[in-house]
């Protein structure tokens, strides 16, 4: 009931006075111009921030994107991250934690600073249009690996720091790499049907989902503790960094912080 009042009270009147559906409900046309302006951001600066003109050209659909290698290497890298992994995690961590000798509500307490963290992380996200998508995703990587191993070393209760380095690290490499992925898929799908193509790929992160949790229980049963399953969510964040170094954003649209480097060769893609 209070989660319900909570939810009308604040988050409706924000949805309600900051979300806009549409450029001209802000006094823009499409392409964020205002009314009497003739040029356009890609007409002008924004042009050079494309180094695949090719692949930037394409009036990118659903059906078009699934023909492409760069649709499957960020579905595999967000049903590896974001599906199976974090949810091996987020379910199995506060048990692993009891098991480990850690009260309930101590480990409870403790992990949720996991969300707190993912929260800052997902505002620090915003350098990944300094340093470059791939970095930002690199730098999560080893953070929230680095965690998880952290974790794996936990044998009971007499290090507490090593539980709050592990909900700390982890909260903070999943959350800074979240708001990035999204950037990943509009840097190489951009165009007005990239909502399918999000949609899409966020199907996969759904489905690794519904394996996940099921995943890490059935690999304790048979091993009688976490060390498989663990060892796999650090794997799979490796498997996810790869994956989205192969989509390559990079070699579709530099972001602004890369502007001063000379861009690649344009290559045809499909």
């Amino acid at each position: 009931m209070v989660e319900g009042l909570v939810i009308s009270g604040v988050m409706v009147p924000i949805i309600i006075l900051v979300i806009r559906y549409h450029p001209k409900d802000k006094g823009l046309l499409r392409d964020g111009l205002k009314e009497g302006e003739v040029s356009s951001p890609a007409t002008t600066g924004e042009e050079m921030h494309i180094v695949d003109p090719a692949w930037a050209a394409v009036d990118w659909t659903l059906k078009k994107a699934v023909r492409t290698k760069r649709f499957w290497f960020l579905a595999l890298a967000v049903f590896s991250m974001w599906g199976v992994m974090e949810h091996i995690l987020v379910t199995h961590h506060v048990a692993y934690a009891i098991d480990m000798g850690y009260s309930r509500i101590y480990a409870s307490s403790v992990l949720s600073l996991f969300g707190v963290m993912r929260v800052f992380a997902s505002l620090a996200s915003m350098v990944s249009d300094r340093i470059g998508r791939e970095v930002t995703i690199t730098i999560g990587a080893l953070v929230g690996i680095s965690g998880i191993l952290v974790l794996m070393l936990i044998r009971d209760p007499s290090h507490p720091w090593m539980l709050y380095f592990y909900a700390l690290s982890y909260g903070f490499g999943i959350g800074i790499c979240t708001p990035t992925i999204a950037a990943i898929i509009t840097d190489i799908f951009q165009g007005p049907r990239v909502g399918f193509v999000i949609g899409a790929i966020w199907f996969f992160s759904s489905l690794g989902g519904a394996i996940g949790p099921w995943l890490g229980g059935w690999l304790f049963e048979i091993r009688g503790n976490y060390s498989v399953a663990f060892t796999l969510c650090a794997a799979l964040f490796v498997l996810a960094c790869a994956a989205f170094w192969l989509a390559a954003p990079r070699k579709v649209r530099r972001v602004r912080g890369k502007e001063s480097f000379p861009a690649p060769k344009s290559s045809a893609q499909s």
